[in-house]
């Protein structure tokens, strides 16, 4: 998440100037930030497993 902020930080800095340069760079930080959550999200789903123990129960 991090490393999509600031990617997206420094993406966002090369547009524009003044204030719109400004926006762009938060505007990039954030959505940077949101993608890079939303990538690890997905990762870490796909290291999950699920594992199913039986054992015998005696009335």
């Amino acid at each position: 998440m991090a490393i999509g902020g600031v990617a997206g930080g420094l993406l966002g800095n090369q547009i524009g100037s003044g204030k719109g340069r400004t926006l762009a760079t938060v505007a990039g930080a954030v959505g940077g930030g949101y993608a890079g959550k939303k990538i690890q999200e997905n990762q870490q789903a796909k290291n999950t497993h699920v594992e199913r123990r039986c054992h015998e129960v005696t009335p």
